[in-house]
């Protein structure tokens, strides 16, 4: 039987682990979260200003409880303000409740199921445009699950993506 040579087998996964373990601290054995963003715009379009850092330091899996309602109270108010103004495109007919939206939004977490297509609310795509869909959603015009004439930050990409891994393009 012959040996391999497991030494670069080894690099490649210690190269792996410290990939995977790269975090930044503030010098204490302790790492408090500050943030997090699986579907970018959530807690900036649907969580008010009082609940932003209990949003941001909270746990998935209590989102449900303790976000849900709000998110639905902001998703109402935001639509109300957005019908008032004039020459605004109409709401997606039937579109979605408050309730679906905030469902769909809260827990803030970025699902994927391999048996359907990647998009939004299932996983992301490289050119898909998240704070488009999150608004569309949000303000039920175009949403990706609603239909409709549709509704944008107006940021569009300004580099074509590459063919090949990295995928993005160089910095600019």
């Amino acid at each position: 039987m012959k040996m391999m040579n497991a030494q670069p087998a080894l690099a490649v996964l210690f190269l792996t682990m410290i990939g995977l373990m790269v975090s930044c601290g503030n010098g204490s054995n302790s790492l408090p979260q500050f943030d997090r963003t699986a579907i970018p715009g959530v807690n900036t379009a649907v969580i008010p200003a009082a609940s932003k850092d209990a949003f941001n330091v909270g746990d998935p899996a209590t989102d449900a409880v303790a976000f849900q309602a709000i998110a639905m109270n902001r998703i109402d108010q935001l639509r109300a303000a957005v019908n008032s103004v004039m020459g605004f495109p109409p709401e997606d007919a039937p579109g979605l409740s408050s309730q679906a939206v905030a469902g769909v939004l809260v827990p803030d977490v970025l699902t994927i199921d391999f048996s359907q297509p990647t998009a939004f609310p299932n996983g992301r795509g490289l050119p898909d445009d998240v704070i488009d869909a999150a608004l569309g959603l949000v303000l039920n015009r175009g949403n990706p699950l609603g239909g409709g004439g549709g509704i944008s930050d107006g940021i569009a990409n300004d580099s074509a993506f590459l063919a090949v891994f990295p995928y993005l393009a160089p910095a600019q």
